[in-house]
């Protein structure tokens, strides 16, 4: 399995690269009044309107502490029975990474609010032990009113 890998708040973050159609640097956000809470706005991206999804603000951080090169990456997932395009803003994209073993979360540590994160990864690089926690896109986005 393929996974693009990201940033938020200085802990790494992987999805499923096949559901991603693109990573977008920036695009330009439109404010919608009364959208769900970890909706940003909205944005216009290759000719449709695409909502996009704050995951600063779903963890609880400062949804103003996003860097200069923050990233949006494009998902395409079926939401209440429709293909959908959402974009979730993150802090960086790191890179695409192929991996084959990973773990589950345990019990214990899983809530309503963390259920979308659905397995762990343990690797190394350049001889730096890293965790990587995989995101289900799509338990993610499930109770977001689109």
């Amino acid at each position: 399995m393929k996974i693009v890998v990201f940033k938020v708040n200085d802990e790494e973050y992987g999805m499923d690269i096949g559901n991603v159609v693109s990573v977008e640097k920036n695009p330009e956000i439109t404010y919608i009044p009364n959208a769900d809470k970890n909706i940003i706005g909205i944005a216009v991206i290759r000719n449709e309107v695409v909502p996009i999804y704050d995951l600063r603000r779903k963890f609880g951080l400062d949804p103003n502490g996003y860097p200069d090169n923050a990233r949006t990456i494009i998902v395409n997932i079926n939401i209440k029975d429709k293909k959908s395009n959402v974009g979730i803003k993150v802090d960086h994209v790191i890179e695409i990474m192929e991996v084959n073993d990973f773990m589950t979360v345990p019990g214990e540590v899983k809530n309503s609010d963390n259920r979308f994160i659905a397995n762990i990864i343990n690797t190394e690089k350049k001889g730096k032990k890293r965790t990587i926690m995989l995101i289900d896109e799509k338990t993610l986005l499930e109770n977001v009113e689109l």
